[in-house]
C-alpha cells in the first residue's frame, strides 16, 4: 500500500479545491485497487490481491434479502417426520441442528409435493352436498373407519359422509347441534349403535376429525374418535341389539348425514374417505398431513375436494354427483396457508424444543407438515414476523371446547379427585394455559359446602389444591337447589413431552350426596393451550 503525502498551506493561506482533492483522490486511490495483500486480514475472500465482487455468498439470505428467512445453512431433513397430534411434529435432519435451532426460532418448510389448494364449501341454506347412487366397494358390516378435514361455519346437526338409509340402515360419520362428533351404525329398525365424543369441534378453524368402530364389540371400546389425530374421551349408545351394521342400498353421500341428502352440514369438507378397517391412531396421524393418494390400505373411497369430486380410489370408483350447486373450488385449504390466507408450497411452523438432530416443530391453524411426499430445504428465522408467517394467536391456540351441558359428575366422597373427562392434550413447547365455564353444584342436603375444581394432569392428594390452577367454586352454606359460579384460572407451565390435562372436581366437606355438572349451554367451557413464542 503507497503513502498519502499532501502539503497543507500554510497558515493565512487561502485554499482552493485542490488542496481538499488532491489528498481525497489519493485516499481513493488507495482503495481503487492499491491495497496489497499485507493489508487484507487473513483468511478473506480474495483473488489474487483484491476482493471479489459478490464474494459473500447470497444463498444465505432469501432472494429479495428483505424476507427475514436464512437459507442454505440448516442441514438436509433426513428420516421420517413424525406427526405428534395437535399440530405437533418431529422434524429429524442428516446432522445436529442443536447449534442452529433454539425455541421460539420459525422456520418455512417447502413441499416437495404440492398440496391441495382447494375444497368444498357447502351451504346448508342451498342443501348442498355429493352423492353416488349404487356405490361400489361399501360391503364392510363391523370395523370401518371414517375421516375428512373439515372448517364448520356454525353448529348444525349434519354429515360428512355416510351410507344411511334414515335410521335403519347403514352407517354415518357426522356431528350434533353441538360439534359433538357422532360415528354411527345401524342394523335394522331401532337396532343401532352410535359413539359420541364429549369435545365439540371449532367454528371457522380446520380440523381435522376421524373415527372408528368395530361393532362387534360392545361398551364404549367398540368406538375411537380423534380429533387433529389425538383421541379423545367419547362415549358409546346402544339401543336394540347391534353386533353387524346392514349396508342397504342407499346412496353414498358427502356433506350430508342421510342418503337422502338430509342434514347436511355448513361448512367447507376436503380429504374425506372411509375404510373397511379400524385404522390405528399413527396411521390416522400418518395420512392427514398431505392428500390421500387413493392407495392407502383398505381404503374404500376418499374425496380431495380439490376441484374435483371423483374417487381417489380408481379401482370400481365412486365418482360423486354435486347436489345444491355444491363446486369444489372454494379457495381455501388445510395445508400450507400464509399470513396473507393464499395457500402455497410452504408451510410454516415454530420451533419448541430441540434434541441434537431433531426438532419438534408447531404449525398454525391451516398448515401441516407432511409425513410422506417430502419437504425441501427447511429455512430458518430469528426474526418475529418473517415474510409470510402466520401469527395471528387464534391459529397458534390448541383448545378443547364444550359448548353443551356435562351433567351428572357423581361425587363418591370428600378428598376425592374425580374427573370429568373434559380435556386437553398439550403439546410440547411454552404454552399459558387457562380454563373457563360454567359449572353448578346440586345436593340433596342443604349445609355448608367446600370444594372446588383444578386442572391437573394426575391430581393425587390435598396439596394440589394449592396449585394455580385451582379454583374454589364454593365455600358457604348451599340449599339443596342449582348452585351456578362461573370457575376460570391460567398459569405459564413448560412441556417437554406432550402431556394430556384434565377438569377434575373435588369436595372437602359435604352433608349430602353432590353432583356436578359442567354447564356449557350457559356459557362454554373451554380449556385453552396459548402459544407463548408468539
Amino acid at each position: 500500500m503507497g503513502t498519502i503525502s499532501t502539503s497543507l498551506p500554510s497558515d493565512g493561506t487561502t485554499i482552493d479545491a485542490s488542496d481538499v482533492n488532491t489528498p481525497i483522490n489519493a485516499i481513493l486511490s488507495e482503495f481503487n485497487g492499491n491495497i496489497d495483500d499485507t493489508n487484507i486480514k487473513t483468511g478473506a475472500n480474495i483473488n489474487g490481491s483484491k476482493l471479489l465482487a459478490g464474494s459473500t455468498s447470497g444463498s444465505k439470505m432469501d432472494t429479495t434479502f428483505q424476507g427475514g428467512w436464512v437459507s442454505g445453512v440448516l442441514p438436509a431433513q433426513s428420516g421420517t417426520i413424525v406427526a405428534n397430534g395437535n399440530r405437533s411434529y418431529d422434524v429429524p435432519f442428516a446432522t445436529t441442528v442443536a447449534g442452529i435451532l433454539t425455541p421460539g426460532m420459525r422456520v418455512r418448510i417447502p413441499r416437495t409435493v404440492a398440496a391441495p389448494t382447494q375444497c368444498a364449501d357447502l351451504e346448508t341454506t342451498s342443501s348442498q352436498y355429493y352423492s353416488k347412487t349404487t356405490p361400489n366397494k361399501l360391503t364392510f358390516t363391523t370395523t370401518f373407519t371414517c375421516m375428512t378435514w373439515v372448517k364448520l361455519e356454525s353448529y348444525t346437526a349434519g354429515g360428512f359422509i355416510a351410507r344411511r338409509n334414515a335410521d335403519t340402515e347403514g352407517f354415518s360419520f357426522g356431528m350434533d347441534g353441538n360439534g359433538l362428533l357422532s360415528l354411527m351404525a345401524l342394523r335394522i329398525a331401532v337396532n343401532n349403535k352410535e359413539g359420541k365424543s364429549y369435545q365439540s369441534l371449532p367454528l371457522n378453524k380446520w380440523v381435522h376429525v376421524a373415527a372408528s368402530m368395530d361393532v362387534s364389540v360392545a361398551g364404549d371400546a367398540s368406538t375411537l374418535v380423534y380429533i387433529d389425530g389425538l383421541l379423545v374421551p367419547s362415549t358409546v349408545t346402544t339401543t336394540g341389539t347391534c353386533t353387524a351394521l346392514v349396508q342397504g342400498v342407499t346412496a353414498l353421500v358427502v356433506g350430508a348425514l342421510k342418503s337422502a341428502g338430509t342434514n347436511p352440514i355448513d361448512g367447507k369438507i376436503a380429504q374425506t374417505a372411509v375404510f373397511s378397517s379400524v385404522l390405528s391412531a399413527a396411521t390416522i396421524k400418518s395420512y392427514y398431513s398431505q392428500g390421500l393418494s387413493g392407495t392407502e390400505t383398505n381404503l374404500a373411497s376418499a374425496y380431495s375436494f380439490n376441484n374435483s369430486i371423483l374417487d381417489l380410489n380408481t379401482t370400481t370408483p365412486n365418482d360423486l354427483t354435486a347436489s345444491g350447486g355444491a363446486l369444489a373450488t372454494n379457495a381455501d385449504s388445510p395445508f400450507g396457508i400464509d399470513a396473507n390466507g393464499v395457500t402455497g408450497t410452504n408451510e410454516f411452523g415454530i420451533v419448541t424444543k430441540v434434541v441434537t438432530t431433531t426438532a419438534t416443530i408447531q404449525v398454525p391453524e391451516g398448515c401441516a407438515i407432511p409425513t410422506s411426499g417430502g419437504v425441501g430445504s427447511i429455512d430458518y428465522s430469528v426474526q418475529k414476523v418473517p415474510y409470510g408467517m402466520p401469527i395471528s394467536r387464534g391459529k397458534w391456540d390448541v383448545e378443547s371446547l364444550h359448548p353443551y351441558s356435562r351433567a351428572g359428575i357423581a361425587i363418591s366422597g370428600i378428598n376425592t379427585w374425580v374427573n370429568s373427562l373434559l380435556k386437553l392434550t398439550v403439546p410440547v413447547g411454552e404454552w399459558k394455559l387457562r380454563y373457563s365455564g360454567d359449572i353448578v353444584l346440586v345436593s340433596t342436603v342443604a349445609g355448608t359446602r367446600n370444594g372446588g375444581v383444578l386442572l391437573a394432569v394426575a391430581p393425587t392428594n390435598n396439596a394440589d389444591r394449592n396449585l394455580p390452577l385451582y379454583n374454589i367454586i364454593y365455600n358457604m352454606a348451599m340449599s339443596t337447589a342449582d348452585w351456578f359460579i362461573n370457575a376460570n384460572a391460567e398459569e405459564n407451565v413448560t412441556i417437554t413431552s406432550a402431556q394430556t390435562y384434565s377438569l377434575f372436581v373435588d369436595i372437602t366437606s359435604a352433608t349430602g350426596t353432590e353432583t356436578f355438572a359442567f354447564r356449557g349451554d350457559k356459557g362454554a367451557v373451554i380449556i385453552t393451550a396459548e402459544n407463548t413464542y408468539l
